[in-house]
C-alpha cells in the first residue's frame, strides 16, 4: 500500500507471519504473552512527523500505550524487521509490562530507544527465522 493514498487513521493489518513472529519473540514469561494482532498500527503522517520532528527525523514510528503509529507505508513498515521489533517492544515491554509514562519516556528518552534498539539487535535473527518458517509452522 502506498503512503500517499492512504488515508490517516487507516489501522494496518499484521500480516500473519509477521504476528506468528512475534508472538513467538514475545512469548517469554516476562511478557506475558500479548495479542500481537490487538496492537493497532495506524498510519498517521501528521502526527508522526510532529514527533519525529524533535529527533530530526521525517519518517518512521511512534508508539503510545497499546499502539504504534507511522507515516510508513503498510508494506515498507512491516518489511523493516528491525524497526517492528523495535517499535512492537515500546508497546509490548516499555508501554506495557513497565507502564512508561510519556513524562518518563520524554525524561529518559534516550535510555528507552536504546532499550528498544538492544532488543531489536538480540532477536533480530531469530524473528527473521520465525518469519521464514512460518509456512512450515
Amino acid at each position: 500500500m502506498d503512503a500517499d493514498t492512504t488515508e490517516p487513521g487507516t489501522r494496518y493489518t499484521i500480516p500473519p507471519r509477521t504476528a506468528f513472529a512475534l508472538e513467538r519473540i514475545f512469548a517469554h514469561p516476562d511478557f506475558a504473552g500479548p495479542d500481537i494482532s490487538s496492537i493497532p498500527v495506524i498510519y498517521s503522517p501528521a502526527f508522526v512527523r510532529a514527533h519525529l520532528v524533535l529527533v530530526r527525523g521525517s519518517r518512521g514510528s511512534v508508539t503510545r500505550p497499546g499502539r504504534i503509529y507511522t507515516n510508513l507505508a503498510e508494506d515498507v513498515f512491516f518489511a523493516l524487521d528491525f524497526h517492528v521489533l523495535h517499535e512492537f517492544y515500546h508497546v509490548v515491554q516499555q508501554w506495557g509490562r513497565e507502564r512508561m509514562s510519556i513524562l518518563g519516556y520524554l525524561f529518559r528518552a534516550g535510555q528507552r530507544e536504546r532499550e528498544a534498539d538492544e532488543f531489536a539487535r538480540q532477536n533480530l535473527e531469530e524473528y527473521r527465522q520465525l518469519l521464514r518458517s512460518w509456512r512450515r509452522a
